[in-house]
């Protein structure tokens, strides 16, 4: 018969005439605490929603042809999507109206919205459009990638803010009294005033929130402010030296990397909002450390790089999601294949464009190796081509090898699923997350780039 937890030390009082004793019975009082408090806790709501989302998480989706086809006009969770032609009116309209707004009713909105995250009329403005503080991922990203998680973060996005970003929140003001009080010791008066969200004149569908507008005796410029580093006692310069961070060291000197998510934030604050520099600051408090760098509009960074890449992202795969929604529906949100090709060459590839080196002698008298003849106490050599090794990356510290405007650079990242296919073979998908982005990237071309050398482990 099973006496519930405390049955040891039952059966020994039956089975001995005698009590156990004090620790045998602290240990299985203890034990049976432990069962009642984890009953409590597996029969909250939240507990049992969380462990259905992970068993459905491990859960093979398939992604074939036949699989995303209705199961029948009765099916209640297929919805056809709308012909292309009717898309396309549907975009004209929306664009017309919600969108291509007079120049006195962005002023009206940017009056309206001064407070920022606590105004309702700045969330429903900016949703309409990409903000600056998302145009980072859409730049770095590639265009051959699937956007649909990308998408879904824009537009759907349930994140309210932790307790860094609320902090981050609070210390804002006391940063921006400390910015103005390290000016006044560089001899430079500085005021910054309050703005809200700014559109821009001539790309309506592009709008940027700055944390002020700084005016100096020589010109206005703006202030971007990210309280870092919470509870974390490392210094900046010691920040630095981590992949992920914002920071890099060139010779002694802290600066933005020209990678980061926040550098084109800022390039994007700049040419939306129409000033020639910004202030980009960096305040952590333990130790308390301010770091303050003026960065310089790039009109050619903006024309012929950020904006085409930012305007086709929004058109193509945005727009479409805003006027017809399919989040939800089956098959779901429309992927858009490549989204942008660049005039000259991709912005982005994993391809490092090395070229064979050929290992027969650079001269008139080459001689392939069809030409020669084996001789007679010579056997000919065959070779077996082996079976390649399955390489797996599932749950692996990657350095991936990226191509940035013919600038290679590696980003280390941590490969998180299998979205599709079987690990280790060409042509799987895989979901990495990669240091310095905040959300995951589906790479379909892993396997080949690790067999050519543009891929690496930095775990084994």
């Amino acid at each position: 018969m099973n006496f519930g937890p405390k049955w040891s030390p039952i059966v020994w009082e039956q089975a001995t005439t005698t009590k156990a004793g004090k620790f045998f019975d602290e240990y299985y009082a203890r034990h049976e605490k432990n069962l009642i408090s984890s009953r409590k806790y597996k029969s909250k709501p939240d507990t049992q929603q969380l462990r259905w989302k992970r068993k459905m998480k491990v859960c093979k989706q398939s992604n074939s042809k036949k699989a995303r086809q209705s199961y029948g006009t009765e099916a209640m969770d297929y919805t056809p999507d709308i012909s292309p032609s009717d898309l396309s009116n549907i975009k004209d309209k929306y664009i017309q109206t919600h969108i291509n707004i007079g120049i006195p009713q962005m002023n009206a909105i940017t009056n309206s919205t001064s407070q920022q995250s606590l105004s309702g009329l700045w969330h429903t403005e900016r949703r309409k459009r990409l903000t600056a503080s998302n145009f980072g991922p859409i730049i770095r990203r590639n265009p051959s990638l699937k956007v649909l998680n990308l998408v879904k973060n824009l537009l759907y996005s349930t994140f309210k803010g932790n307790r860094h970003t609320r902090n981050g929140l609070l210390q804002e003001r006391t940063s921006i009294e400390e910015y103005t009080l390290k000016k006044a010791e560089q001899h430079e008066n500085v005021t910054v005033k309050s703005t809200g969200l700014l559109i821009a004149h001539e790309h309506p569908f592009l709008a940027a929130s700055a944390d002020g507008i700084v005016s100096t005796a020589s010109g206005d410029g703006l202030l971007e402010i990210k309280n870092l580093l919470h509870n974390k006692p490392v210094n900046l310069y010691q920040a630095s030296e981590k992949s992920s961070f914002c920071l890099e060291t060139v010779s002694g000197h802290l600066n933005l990397k020209s990678t980061h998510n926040y550098f084109y934030q800022c390039h994007g604050l700049m040419n939306i909002c129409n000033y020639p520099w910004i202030d980009f600051v960096v305040r952590t408090l333990n130790p308390h450390q301010l770091f303050i760098q003026r960065i310089f509009r790039d009109n050619t960074l903006w024309e012929n790089i950020m904006l085409p890449k930012l305007k086709a992202f929004y058109f193509n795969a945005i727009l479409p999601e805003l006027c017809s929604p399919r989040n939800g529906k089956s098959p779901g949100i429309r992927e858009p294949g490549i989204w942008y090709i660049a005039p000259t060459q991709p912005g982005k590839k994993t391809t490092t464009g090395r070229k064979k080196k050929n290992t027969a002698k650079q001269n008139n008298d080459f001689v392939s190796e069809a030409n020669i003849e084996p001789s007679a106490d010579q056997t000919p050599c065959t070779r077996r081509r082996g079976r390649p090794r399955l390489v797996k990356f599932l749950d692996k510290r990657i350095e991936h090898k990226w191509i940035v405007d013919n600038t290679s650079e590696w980003y280390k990242g941590t490969v998180l699923s299998v979205k599709s296919g079987k690990d280790g073979v060409k042509g799987a998908i895989y979901e990495v997350l990669y240091d310095s982005d905040d959300n995951p990237y589906e790479i379909n071309h892993l396997v080949e780039d690790y067999r050519s050398e543009s891929v690496r482990f930095i775990d084994v």
